[in-house]
């Protein structure tokens, strides 16, 4: 253990009282059936969807990034399940919905719980769930009262995400060996927010991370089914327009990578990215060497797209998530200023793509701006062939009239600090983006990471206003004040 503490220091920490148990867990005889697992119906509803479910399968995946590129994008397209009484006909989509995606959690992660908690023999019993008598407290509403500890642990509790202090209390609370229960206790205590912070939330450590570098803790099943949070649905945007496709669309995402690191006992993938990588792999729609594995994205990567592959199929349960306004303005003739670098630019895809099936059929088609970012040029430009198409005047499919890239970490071009970032191409093009947003009632639009890239971008738009209009920065930020309020400045970001 690193950063050992002595008794003398836990003991002027302010600890929080430990949390009391309030599930009782019953293991069911044999004659009992499996309970079965309701993906499509849970107990209650998952949060920010909109509608009810769908049913779709992989039919088409490739990758949109190099070999070489330090992060790996894939692309892949779901087909709506038509057959066995899905009822997929009522999904509407328009450019700028998004989707939740049901997804399980790792079930190399899941074994290797059970292993630790020493319940591998009775994670397939059934068993009943119940809230203890005298209890102030409400059951969790996301458990089935009835099922096993491999389905909880799959599919209903999220076991990735941290642990919050409540949860580094009560496993304080279970451990024997004093270092690990000192390590537990200054992470929930009050003068230990910027260490749990640093050490737990920003490292990324699960609940098996901790599990395992603290062997003498022994934690009840029922406690944990009490604190992991529940296991929700992951969004992606929408990529493709239904005017090209209904029954069937693509997303754009990053498979997430957390590499092994201090207490992060192993390398992993992302819950969702992962799962989705793994489908891809398992129905044959992308090509890998024989000595790729999930686990290790770095060897060589086959760009190639299969589709069609295997004829096996699993069904991807996915809910539409509400939409805020994130969608092209019904006024065909508007200006559309697009801000999204990375995978942000997958729903802007969706956005051209649908403009340019619109402009076939009128000529009243407003004119489109694409403020695109990645690292390297010949790496990680998704989407590049598309994009410098469409923005081609030369192209029959014409019809971005401005695109702006810059490649932040590409030595031909990161060396010139006015083209490193998307904020930067907006301060480049400032009289025109201004004049297109202000003067002929344009729409701004940002997709993105929202901590640092949203922020900034919105900083440069009001320094942008704030010069090219002789304004003072009050004003500007009134100016930018009034577009959001219209709905003509709209945003898409996670944290």
């Amino acid at each position: 253990m690193t950063n050992e503490l002595s008794s003398k220091d836990i003991t002027s920490l302010t600890i929080p009282s430990c949390p009391q148990p309030f599930i009782d867990l019953k293991y069911l005889n044999d004659s009992h059936d499996t309970p079965k697992i309701d993906l499509i119906s849970p107990p209650v509803p998952y949060p920010s969807i909109d509608g009810e479910h769908y049913v779709a399968s992989m039919s088409k995946a490739k990758f949109l990034t190099s070999d070489t590129s330090s992060k790996k994008t894939l692309e892949v397209t779901l087909s709506l399940n038509t057959t066995n009484g899905y009822k997929n006909s009522d999904f509407d989509f328009e450019p700028g919905d998004a989707i939740g995606i049901v997804c399980p959690n790792s079930a190399t992660e899941v074994n290797i719980l059970l292993e630790r908690l020493k319940l591998v023999s009775k994670s397939h019993q059934p068993l009943e769930l119940n809230l203890k008598t005298d209890v102030k407290k409400k059951f969790p509403v996301h458990l089935p009262r009835k099922a096993t500890l491999h389905d909880l642990f799959t599919h209903y509790v999220d076991i990735r995400r941290p642990p919050g202090k409540a949860f580094l209390r009560l496993l304080a609370e279970v451990t024997e060996n004093i270092e690990e229960k000192n390590v537990l206790l200054k992470w929930c205590s009050k003068e230990g927010g910027k260490q749990y912070e640093t050490e737990v939330l920003f490292a990324s450590l699960s609940l098996l991370d901790i599990l395992l570098f603290t062997s003498s803790c022994h934690p009840s099943v029922e406690s944990l089914l009490e604190h992991c949070p529940r296991l929700i649905p992951r969004a992606y945007s929408i990529a493709s327009s239904p005017l090209e496709s209904k029954n069937m669309f693509t997303l754009a995402f990053n498979i997430i990578e957390f590499p092994e690191a201090e207490r992060r006992q192993s390398f992993r993938l992302g819950v969702c990215t992962g799962w989705l990588f793994k489908l891809a792999k398992e129905s044959r729609l992308i090509n890998l060497s024989q000595k790729e594995n999930e686990m290790d994205l770095h060897k060589s990567m086959a760009t190639m797209s299969i589709t069609n592959g295997s004829e096996h199929h699993t069904d991807i349960i996915f809910y539409k998530r509400k939409n805020h306004y994130f969608r092209l303005p019904t006024d065909l003739e508007a200006p559309v200023i697009m801000v999204g670098p990375g995978t942000g630019v997958a729903p802007f895809v969706g956005f051209i793509e649908h403009r340019y099936h619109q402009k076939q059929n009128t000529s009243g088609i407003g004119p489109m701006t694409l403020y695109f970012g990645c690292r390297k040029k010949d790496d990680d430009f998704i989407y590049r062939e598309k994009l410098e198409d469409w923005s081609s005047d030369v192209s029959k499919n014409h019809i971005l009239s401005e695109l702006h890239v810059a490649f932040s970490r590409d030595p031909d071009y990161s060396s010139n600090p006015e083209r490193k970032y998307v904020q930067d191409q907006m301060i480049n093009n400032k009289e025109s983006l201004v004049s297109e947003l202000l003067e002929n009632g344009g729409y701004f639009y940002v997709c993105g990471d929202e901590q640092n890239m949203s922020k900034d971008v919105r900083e440069k738009l009001i320094w942008c206003i704030q010069s090219v209009k002789g304004l003072t920065e009050e004003e500007a930020k009134e100016q930018v004040t009034k577009l959001v309020s219209s709905k003509r400045y709209l945003q898409d970001v996670w944290i």
